[in-house]
C-alpha cells in the first residue's frame, strides 16, 4: 500500500466536508446506540464480562487498581471477579475499565460503549477518504459509515458495556494514524496510529493483537524498502498511488507509542496479579485458561486446530447473517469490494486484518455468538470500507454505463477536432472544441492533441451520482425489508418459549436468545424495586427462582442484576447486594448493624421486597 505525499495540513487528514459527514454519522451513532441502550439494556450491563468490567472501573474511579476484599467473601462471589488473598478485582486487562471510568465518574457509565460507537463511525469515514483517496475515497468512507448505521450487531454491541466498543474504535482511530502516517510522515499521525492500538491492546490484548499484526508486518516491510520515486497522479485517478519516505524519528514515535501499551499492560499485572506475564483470567481459572491447542477451562474438551477451525466458520457465518439482517447474505458487497482492479493490492491489504483478527482465534479454545461474531468486531472498519469500496464501484460502473448510453445519443457527448499545440511559454487553441484568443502559460515541452473523431461520452456529474445513487438504493432496501421481518426477531422470545412464565427454566433459557432488559439472565427490576422501596442504606439478600445451574460461567449469573450496582467499598456503598445463603445470612447482617436488611425473592423480571431487620 503506498500512498502520496502531500502537505498534510488538512484537519484529520481529510476536507473540512469530509470531517463533517464523518462526525455527524458518528453522532448519529452515538444517538442511536443510547436510545438502544436505555430502551433495550436499560442502561445497564447483562454479560458477565462487562459487569465484572464496570466493577473494576467503580475500583478505579475509588483510586486504586484492586480493592480490599469482603467479608465472609462467599456472599460477594461472582463470574470474572478476583476474591482472593485480601483482594477485589476483576480479572480483565485494564483498557475497557478505565475508559468505563470516565462514566462512572460523570455519574453515567452507560454512554461510554455508545461514544466508542460514534468514535469508531467518524474513525471509519475519515480512514476510507485516506485510503482511496480524492471524491471516489470520500464516498466509499461516508457509504462505510452509513452501512455501520444500518448493523444492528454494530449498534446493539455499541449499546451494552462489553469491552468490545473501545477495542474497536482505539484500533480503528490506530489503523486511521497509521495510513495517514505513510501519506504525510507527520509526528502527529505515528502517535496517533501508535495510541490506537495501544489502547485496544490494553482493552482486549488478543484481539489488538490479530489487528495489529498485518499492520505491523506492512510497517517493518515500509521501514526497510527503498523510498519510491514521487510522481503526479495520472489525470484520471482522483489519489495517487506513490508514498513517501517516513522519517525514523516518525516510525519511532509509532513503535514507541504502541510499546507503551505493552507496557502498561505489563505493569498492571505485576501490581494486580503478582507477575507482568500472569493475567487475571489464569489467576481466577487456572493455566489452562489460555491460548493454544490443548488448552481448555470450565470443563471444555482440549482445544484443537479441528475445533478452532470449526469455531472460524460460526463466526463467519454469523458475520454473513447478523451484519446487517438482510434478506441475502451480509458479505456480498465485502465480495464485490475484493475483485481485481484499481487499488487491488491495497484492499487485500485490508482483508487481511479481519483475516487475521479470525486467523488467530482458531487458537483461543473458547468461542460463543453472544451479540453475534463478536471476535471479528474488531475488525468492522476494514469489512465495512471493503464493502462500501464494492458498492461504489459498482454504482461507477452503473454511472459509467448509463453515461456512455447518453453519449451515443448524443445528449453528453462533444467532438473535438484539429490539433492544440504548446511551445516554448504561450500556445493558441484551435479547432471545433475549444477557441482561445489569448495565450496560455505551458510547460516548454508540453504538448497537448486531440484526435478529430474524440468523443467525451460521459458526464463526471451525472457518473458520480450514480455512484452514490446505487449504493444508497442497495443499503437502503434489504435494509428496509430487514427491519420489518428481521430486527422485530432480535428483541423477542423464539415462538415456543414466548408463554413461559417468568423464572422457569424455560424463559431463562430464553434470555440468551434475544435482546431486551433481561438479557443474558439479568436485568434491572431487583435494582429498581430496592430503590423505590428500600430504607437506605441497605444490604439486600437475593434469592432467584431461577433454576440454580452449576457452572462457572452461570453459576452466579442472576446474582448479576445485582452485583451490576454493586460498589466495591461495601462500607460506603447505599446498597449492597449478596448471595441468599439462608440461615448463614445472619453472619452477614450482624457485620452491618447499621444497615436495614431485606430479602429479594422473585425472579429476573420481578419480585417482591421483604424487610427482615
Amino acid at each position: 500500500m503506498r500512498q502520496s505525499p502531500r502537505d498534510g495540513s488538512e484537519p484529520l487528514g481529510a476536507d473540512r466536508t469530509q470531517v463533517v459527514w464523518a462526525f455527524g454519522l458518528g453522532l448519529v451513532a452515538l444517538v442511536v446506540a443510547s436510545v438502544l441502550s436505555h430502551r433495550v439494556f436499560a442502561a445497564m450491563p447483562h454479560v458477565q464480562d462487562s459487569i465484572a468490567q464496570l466493577f473494576q472501573a467503580r475500583i478505579f474511579a475509588d483510586g486504586m487498581l484492586r480493592a480490599p476484599a469482603p467479608a465472609l467473601p462467599q456472599f460477594f462471589q461472582y463470574h470474572h471477579v478476583i476474591l482472593d488473598g485480601g483482594h477485589w478485582y476483576s480479572q480483565y486487562p485494564p483498557g475497557h475499565p478505565a475508559v468505563l471510568m470516565l462514566g462512572v465518574l460523570v455519574g453515567a457509565p452507560w454512554i461510554i460503549d455508545p461514544l466508542m460507537g460514534g468514535l469508531f463511525v467518524a474513525a471509519v469515514v475519515l480512514l476510507g477518504s485516506e485510503l482511496f483517496g480524492g471524491d471516489e475515497g470520500r464516498l466509499v468512507g461516508r457509504i462505510a459509515g452509513i452501512l455501520a448505521l444500518v448493523s444492528p450487531f454494530f449498534l446493539l454491541m455499541s449499546a451494552e458495556f462489553m469491552s468490545h466498543p473501545t477495542a474497536l474504535a482505539a484500533a480503528t482511530w490506530g489503523l486511521y494514524g497509521y495510513v495517514r502516517l505513510l501519506r504525510t510522515g507527520a509526528l502527529s499521525s505515528a502517535i496517533l496510529g501508535g495510541l490506537g492500538l495501544a489502547i485496544a491492546l490494553l482493552a482486549r490484548p488478543f484481539s489488538a493483537f490479530g489487528v495489529a499484526l498485518p499492520i505491523l508486518l506492512h510497517a517493518a516491510w515500509t521501514m526497510f524498502r527503498p523510498a519510491p520515486p514521487a510522481r503526479p497522479a495520472p489525470r484520471a485517478r482522483a489519489s495517487a498511488p506513490q508514498g513517501m519516505k517516513v522519517s525514523w524519528t516518525a516510525w519511532g514515535a509509532f513503535l514507541g507509542t504502541g510499546a507503551l501499551g505493552v507496557l502498561l499492560l505489563l505493569a498492571y499485572n505485576a501490581a494486580t496479579n503478582g507477575s507482568p506475564t500472569l493475567f487475571g483470567y489464569e489467576v481466577l481459572y487456572g493455566p489452562s485458561h489460555g491460548i493454544g491447542f490443548g488448552k481448555g477451562s470450565w470443563g471444555q474438551p482440549p482445544h484443537t486446530f479441528a475445533r478452532g477451525m470449526s469455531q472460524l466458520g460460526a463466526q463467519v457465518g454469523a458475520l454473513n447473517g447478523r451484519l446487517f439482517e438482510w434478506p441475502v447474505t451480509s458479505l456480498w458487497p465485502l465480495a464485490l469490494g475484493l475483485l481485481p482492479g484499481t487499488l487491488f493490492a491495497r484492499r487485500l491489504w485490508l482483508l487481511s486484518i479481519p483475516v487475521s483478527l479470525l486467523g488467530v482465534h482458531v487458537f483461543y479454545w473458547y468461542s460463543d455468538l453472544c451479540f453475534g461474531p463478536r471476535y471479528a468486531y474488531e475488525a468492522l472498519g476494514p469489512i465495512l470500507l471493503l464493502s462500501a469500496w464494492g458498492l461504489v464501484r459498482l454504482g461507477t460502473v452503473v454511472g459509467g454505463m448509463f453515461g456512455a448510453r447518453g453519449g451515443a445519443n448524443g445528449t453528453s457527448a462533444t467532438k473535438s477536432t484539429g490539433t492544440a499545440k504548446s511551445t516554448g511559454t504561450a500556445a493558441k487553441s484551435t479547432g471545433t472544441a475549444a477557441k482561445s484568443t489569448g495565450k496560455a502559460t505551458a510547460t516548454p515541452t508540453a504538448k497537448a492533441t486531440a484526435t478529430p473523431t474524440a468523443k467525451a461520452t460521459a458526464t463526471p456529474t451525472g457518473t458520480r451520482a450514480l455512484a452514490l445513487i446505487v449504493p444508497v438504493l442497495l443499503i437502503a432496501i434489504p435494509t428496509a425489508i430487514g427491519l420489518a421481518t428481521r430486527w422485530p426477531l432480535l428483541f423477542e422470545p423464539p415462538e415456543p418459549l414466548r408463554g413461559a412464565p417468568a423464572g422457569s427454566p424455560l424463559r431463562a433459557a430464553s434470555a440468551f436468545q434475544y435482546f431486551g432488559p433481561s438479557f443474558w439472565g439479568v436485568g434491572p427490576a431487583l435494582h429498581q424495586i430496592v430503590e423505590r422501596d428500600a430504607e437506605l442504606p441497605a444490604l439486600v439478600f437475593t434469592r432467584f427462582a431461577e433454576p440454580k445451574v452449576d457452572h462457572p460461567t452461570l453459576r452466579y449469573i442472576q446474582y448479576g442484576c445485582g452485583f451490576a450496582f454493586q460498589e466495591p467499598n461495601l462500607a460506603d456503598a447505599p446498597v449492597i447486594y449478596a448471595n441468599d445463603f439462608g440461615a448463614d445470612n445472619q453472619r452477614l447482617a450482624d457485620l452491618y448493624p447499621d444497615r436495614a436488611v431485606y430479602l429479594y425473592d422473585g425472579n429476573v423480571e420481578s419480585g417482591t421486597l421483604r424487610r427482615i431487620r
